[in-house]
């Protein structure tokens, strides 16, 4: 059976792959746009995409993709491919190698592609791969999607870190050049071994320290009974004598069709009192829908 597709989305750009080819490199904030994904064997697909100032010409493109043939490694046309794409097929003796590439003129962007067939090539599956690779539509925000995380990020708050510990990927987004406001989801396997407790004492020990606890309650986010904590952290003397402080919200839920539990960070300059979330974040679990949304929270029942 074919393996089903699943999709990336990430730095602007989506694009569909077998749910066995797992991301193992991506670009981080900063980086020209890269995506690299394997199997347990082999590397299967390689994205690469960059802004550009001039219109590229894909015939040259295509004689520098010919430049490391050898005897045993001779490349032909690709015939079939969904159309801008423009590309070679070589056939090495260790397997069947695509390198394609399109423009999207609009936007002034150059995408490449490198599919890795080892064995007998899946023609369909590299054409419905290729076709599914196109850029994030312009708006207010966002979608994220990658490594079992799918968020929607408001646009103006940018990529700053990624970290991808065992069984704890985290992403941390910052709206300018400063470190606030910030917004930070996580992603914490196999909670069996780890929650020993409530989740509200767990999101708890969870804070920095000297952070000064304000409120803390149940709260609803789709179908998920959770936990929101309130606090806040000197900002500095001038910044307090303005009565400003570091205010800070947290959110975690347990999504038991995934067997995860998620992590929302929320952080920025305020008066002392309730943060308001960005309208339009939201973070999406089991497979349906948000399981938390901005935009449309229900009232936050009361212990």
């Amino acid at each position: 059976m074919p393996s089903p597709l699943q999709r990336i989305c990430w730095q602007g750009i989506q694009f569909d792959h077998p749910a066995d080819w797992e991301l193992t490199r991506f670009s981080g904030p900063g980086e020209s746009g890269r995506c690299l994904l394997a199997d347990r064997f082999f590397q299967r697909l390689d994205i690469h995409w960059q802004a550009l100032n001039f219109a590229p010409q894909l015939d040259l493109l295509i004689e520098k993709y010919r430049k490391n043939e050898t005897e045993d490694s001779r490349s032909v046309p690709l015939e079939g491919c969904p159309a801008p794409w423009r590309g070679l097929l070589r056939r090495t003796p260790k397997g069947n190698f695509i390198q394609a590439a399109r423009t999207f003129p609009q936007q002034q962007m150059l995408v490449e592609a490198t599919i890795v067939w080892p064995d007998t090539r899946q023609v369909e599956l590299e054409r419905a791969i290729l076709a599914s690779v196109t850029l994030m539509p312009p708006g207010p925000a966002r979608l994220w999607q990658a490594m079992g995380i799918s968020a929607t990020i408001p646009t103006d708050y940018q990529l700053r870190s990624v970290s991808t510990k065992v069984g704890r990927i985290r992403w941390e987004f910052v709206a300018g050049k400063n470190i606030l406001p910030r917004i930070a989801v996580e992603r914490i396997a196999m909670p069996e071994f780890w929650l020993k407790g409530p989740l509200r004492d767990w999101l708890a020990k969870e804070l920095p320290p000297r952070h000064e606890l304000k409120r803390q309650e149940l709260a609803i986010w789709g179908n998920h009974r959770g936990e929101q904590l309130i606090c806040r952290s000197s900002a500095g003397t001038l910044a307090r004598l303005r009565g400003r402080w570091r205010m800070r919200l947290d959110m975690a839920w347990q999504c038991e069709l995934e067997n995860r539990v998620y992590h929302l960070e929320f952080e920025k300059l305020s008066a002392d009192g309730d943060l308001v979330l960005p309208e339009l974040l939201a973070v999406h679990c089991c497979r349906q829908g948000p399981a938390f949304d901005s935009a449309s929270r229900r009232e936050r029942p009361t212990r």
